[in-house]
């Protein structure tokens, strides 16, 4: 390597051109080419001529203070998300019921839970005529609308959060990767076929399905299998079904009629049928809490003009500066102020794919679980079963008149010795 004369140059002097083929080095020569002297710009030229070999001649050198060339401390890199450190990965599954569990904090010494479960809403299904239907009389099945079950954890943060060690007096953090106010959340809902998709796949409708006689099958007005919109009391029915044969003698037991208070009776020890739903449920999660983050405030110094190297440089800790945009030999400078404060994190809502997080056959859940109930005398009765039984009832004379179909006006009531069970040759083997 050879090395030329080097000869200090006045701040300001037009840049050298460089040697054919040189790229400029910019750094800090200690000790060299003058003792007790430091420089920053060079020229470094490239020989390849005969192999590789790199070498440079030093066209200039500008004396500096020695503490312009000092090492500067790099700004760390900001910590990772406080989510993605969070190891909220357990997650149980069974029944309809999702159940999220976050235990400790990964890469620490201390540690943070919380626990958070959502349950699928049961269907709500309203029928009328109620309590009993009559034979060849239309009967109506409404799925009621219903909200998500949203469930959210206790309120977590960081112990020097809560201890008050990293908190300023005024409540400000005095770090970076702090949290405070951290809550994870589960939702549990009845997916909307009008959605069309629930993480690919196809969100089904409503499915009913009706229990009848064999026998009926040339006689029926409804299919026993029917699919609806569901989408509640302020829709058209989401089923119909008409019986042609009471359920007397069938081994299923609905609820019954109190004669003498003229109410549905708390007994469930009439004959029905049975009426069974599906309805599609999806699961989500979200994560919302505060994290400290660093600012950087940057205030120019003389609107970035440029001066000599080290001209400015003092014992101000806020003070920057580098030679970028400026000749030669010269640079610019900035103050530049840290401080931290409270920025908030929402991760929004998340689907949950059964398929992976619970080893499901699909990503959503069907919902069976049903609570049934109906309307008598403007009073909403509630059963306590899990399903739809449906009692049907034979009178001699089956009023066909229009309030009854539309539901305006109550139904005939039985004609005495119409109770009687239907003959056994009629059931169902």
């Amino acid at each position: 390597m050879a090395n030329r004369t080097p000869t200090s140059i006045p701040a300001g002097t037009p840049t050298p051109i460089p040697p054919p083929n040189a790229t400029v080095i910019r750094t800090c020569v200690f000790n060299n080419p003058f003792p007790g002297q430091y420089s920053t710009n060079f020229y470094g030229l490239s020989v390849t001529g005969g192999g590789s070999a790199f070498g440079y001649s030093l066209l200039a050198a500008w004396p500096m203070d020695p503490a312009a060339c000092a090492p500067q401390t790099p700004t760390p890199p900001p910590p990772p998300p406080v989510i993605a450190s969070l190891p909220c990965l357990p997650f149980t599954y069974s029944g309809g019921t999702a159940a999220l569990d976050c235990m400790g904090y990964a890469g620490h010494s201390w540690s943070i839970s919380a626990h958070v479960a959502s349950q699928c809403p049961i269907n709500e299904v309203l029928r009328s005529p109620y309590p009993r239907t009559l034979v060849n009389l239309d009967t109506t099945f409404k799925l009621l609308k219903t909200q998500p079950d949203e469930q959210w954890s206790a309120s977590l943060s960081h112990p020097d959060v809560d201890n008050g060690s990293a908190l300023e007096a005024d409540g400000r953090p005095k770090r970076a990767g702090l949290f405070r106010g951290l809550s994870i959340a589960l939702r549990s809902s009845r997916l909307n076929p009008a959605d069309i998709y629930f993480l690919g796949e196809l969100i089904p409708a409503p499915a009913w399905h009706f229990s009848d006689h064999a026998w009926n099958a040339g006689y029926r007005r409804f299919p026993t299998e029917q699919r609806s919109a569901g989408n509640g009391l302020d829709s058209d029915s989401d089923a119909l079904f008409a019986y042609e044969t009471s359920s007397w003698g069938l081994p299923l037991r609905g609820r019954a009629f109190d004669f003498t208070l003229d109410r549905p009776a708390e007994r469930y020890d009439l004959p029905a049928y049975l009426v069974t739903l599906s309805a599609a449920c999806g699961h989500e999660w979200r994560v919302r809490w505060e994290e400290s983050v660093r600012h950087v405030d940057r205030q120019d110094y003389a609107n970035g003009q440029c001066f000599n190297i080290g001209a400015i440089r003092n014992g101000d800790q806020t003070l920057r500066w580098t030679e970028s945009g400026c000749p030669p030999g010269q640079e610019h400078y900035w103050n530049e102020r840290e401080s931290f404060r409270w920025e908030n994190r929402d991760t929004g809502w998340n689907k949950i794919d059964l398929r992976t997080a619970a080893g499901h056959g699909s990503p959503f859940y069907l919902v069976s679980t049903t609570r049934p109930g109906g309307a008598f005398r403007n009073a909403l009765y509630w059963e306590g079963l899990r399903e739809i039984r449906v009692p049907v009832i034979e009178v001699q004379s089956v009023a066909r008149a229009a309030c009854v179909v539309d539901g305006t006006c109550e139904p005939p009531q039985a004609e005495p010795g119409s109770l009687a069970p239907t003959p056994a040759v009629r059931v169902d083997p």
